[in-house]
């Protein structure tokens, strides 16, 4: 799933499976390293918007939050898309 993706998700897959997508800190809060990706050049490449909807579950503050986890703090948010995303790369 992407960020920017999250109106046509909702309207694609209703309300009741949404609540699984974009589920990063369930799997923090169960000891799973999580890492950032990106489908660059299929998708845009902007990863501080993607960090900002991962600490906020927000596309924008007119848009409605995905309810179905927790907002990543700015420390898990750097450590997926930097150390872990290194890690999960085998670098």
């Amino acid at each position: 799933v992407e960020q920017h993706n999250i109106d046509k998700d909702l309207e694609m897959l209703g309300k009741a499976r949404c609540q699984y997508l974009e589920t990063a800190g369930k799997f923090i809060d169960a000891g799973v390293t999580v890492a950032f990706g990106s489908d660059w050049p299929i998708d845009p490449l902007n990863e501080w918007y993607d960090f900002k909807v991962a600490m906020t579950r927000q596309k924008d503050p007119s848009q409605p939050r995905l309810d179905n986890d927790r907002n990543l703090t700015l420390i898990e948010v750097l450590r997926a898309a930097t150390i872990n995303a290194a890690y999960a790369l085998d670098m």
